[in-house]
Formats: structure tokens, C-alpha cells, sequence
């Protein structure tokens, strides 16, 4: 095993998803659009997919469609709110755990539905210096279920499939790590170990990370 590849919200940053929904709820609204939201316990398990991805989890929900603009200048208006509200906080046992495996020679990478712009600003003065690689949701495709994020991450850090493991918290990431071959660590910080039990193995915190790697490894 040569490296780790970390998800962001719910991983490494907690605390979002009211943020995520705050952004979206003022987005909608300022753009005359009518529709309910979600619960936080269904946006976590919506974690890691893109945000026109959840956007259109939300219309469909709602039965309601919206033109192509319409869809995008709500969407960017969300971004664009959540930039001024986040107050998310990263885990508190994060920096510690990542420089110890850094320290060790493993790489780190980081795997965000988020845009880049969110991931520049969390990884600036928390993780500076720390990943190997950073692959965001302006860079695929497809969101997470898919594996193209994971796929993307590992061929970037230069290593196999079979070299890495992945730090998830939602059934989506570890779907789509599972269908891109990885080797899955969950983490139940947003969701309770029922929603995970995909992942090849679940802990409670970062703290108990490196003992899952000294013991599979």
C-alpha cells in the first residue's frame, strides 16, 4: 500500500452539509424557484456527488423541471453563497493523522465532488503541501456513484488500484471507490454504520485509520 486517497465533506471537513442546504435554499429562492429541499441525513447520503448532480436529484424529487440556464445560474449562485456562509471546520484529529502518513513516505490525495475553488480554500492553510494529488468535480464527468474520480486520482499519483485505499463516509464514495477496485475505510462521522456496510472496513474517527492500515497491511 503506497497511498491514501481521502474524500473532503465528511472526511476531512465537517460540518457542511447545513451550509450546502443554506446555499441552496437561498439560491432557489432568489431565482423564484419553488421546490422543497432535503433533510441533512439525505444530503449525506448524497455526499459526493456533483452539484448539478444534486440539483437535479432535488428537482426530480420535487417533480419539477427547469431550463438548462435556469438550472446553471441557480447552481452558480449556490456556489457563489456557499463561498460567504461556509463555516465548516476541519476534523479535528485530520492534519495530525495526514502528516504522520505523509511523514511515512505513503501519498495523499484528495477526491471531491466539491469544485476546485471550495477544495483551494480548505486545503489553503490546513493541508498546504500535504497531497500528492487533488482531482475535484470540475475534472469528471460523471459524480460519484461512478468511478471515474477514483480512477482519475489513481492514475494521476502514478500507482495501481491495488496500491491505494480510500477514505469514504457516504454509500456513494464508497460505491464509487468499490467499482473503481479500491480498497474502502469508512467513517461514520455524518452517517451511522448501517448506511456503510459496502465499505471493507468502518472506524469511527481518523484516529483509528492507521490502525486498519497496520493491520490489513
Amino acid at each position: 500500500m503506497k497511498a491514501i486517497i481521502f474524500d473532503m465533506d465528511g472526511v476531512l471537513v465537517l460540518g457542511s452539509t447545513r451550509y450546502h442546504l443554506e446555499a441552496w435554499d437561498k439560491a432557489v429562492k432568489e431565482n423564484n424557484v419553488k421546490i422543497g429541499l432535503i433533510s441533512e441525513d439525505e444530503y449525506n447520503r448524497l455526499e459526493g456527488a456533483r452539484g448539478r448532480e444534486i440539483l437535479e436529484y432535488i428537482l426530480k424529487k420535487n417533480k419539477r423541471r427547469l431550463q438548462v440556464s435556469l438550472k446553471e445560474k441557480v447552481y452558480s449562485r449556490k456556489k457563489e453563497i456557499f463561498a460567504y456562509i461556509d463555516k465548516s471546520w476541519v476534523e479535528p484529529n485530520a492534519r495530525r493523522v495526514l502528516s504522520a502518513l505523509k511523514g511515512k513516505d505513503y501519498k495523499l490525495a484528495l477526491a471531491t465532488g466539491n469544485n476546485r475553488e471550495v477544495a483551494r480554500r480548505f486545503i489553503k492553510g490546513n493541508f498546504e503541501g500535504l497531497f500528492d494529488a487533488v482531482i475535484t468535480g470540475d475534472e469528471i464527468k460523471m459524480g460519484k456513484p461512478h468511478p471515474e474520480i477514483y480512477i482519475k486520482t489513481v492514475k494521476r499519483l502514478g500507482l495501481k488500484n491495488t496500491e491505494c485505499i480510500v477514505v469514504e463516509n457516504a454509500p456513494l464514495g464508497i460505491a464509487s471507490a468499490k467499482r473503481a477496485g479500491l480498497f474502502v475505510v469508512a467513517v461514520t462521522s455524518t452517517l451511522p454504520r448501517r448506511y456503510l456496510t459496502d465499505a471493507d472496513k468502518v472506524i469511527r474517527n481518523l484516529s483509528e485509520l492507521n490502525s486498519v492500515i497496520r493491520s490489513v497491511w
